[in-house]
């Protein structure tokens, strides 16, 4: 998932590489504030403590900003608005903006999660596996 995700991103900068040559590159990435998103909730908790996971792979030259959306489609209605570069999404609303946009304002270039989400319960839960 690493590889693929700084692959994504290094992809993301090439599109904008005028603007990094000028100075810092700023990246608008969105994400949803829940477990199911948790790549995107870890690495803005972490850019809040100065301790910026992407930040540091990326170089100096990159300030990332995030913003949490509550639903896929609202997030993909910012990036069709310029206001998102990135943004972590589930595969519906995803593919519904790629072909809402005929491929032209959308793409996916890559996933970060494999099934998403998980039960968590007590070590004394009656539930088991």
């Amino acid at each position: 998932m690493k590889t693929k995700l700084i692959l994504a991103l290094a992809g993301a900068l090439t599109l904008n590489q005028a603007a990094f040559a000028e100075g810092k590159v700023v990246l608008r990435f969105g994400h949803f504030p829940n477990i199911t998103h948790a790549q995107g909730v870890i690495g803005h908790a972490l850019t809040r403590q100065g301790k910026g996971w992407f930040e540091e792979r990326l170089g100096p030259n990159i300030e990332i900003q995030w913003f949490t959306y509550n639903a896929g489609p609202s997030a993909m209605e910012a990036m069709f608005a310029g206001s998102l570069d990135l943004t972590y999404v589930g595969q519906g609303p995803a593919l519904n903006a790629h072909f809402k946009s005929n491929g032209s304002e959308v793409r996916v270039i890559g996933g970060a999660a494999n099934a998403g989400a998980a039960l968590v319960v007590k070590e004394d839960s009656p539930i088991k596996a």
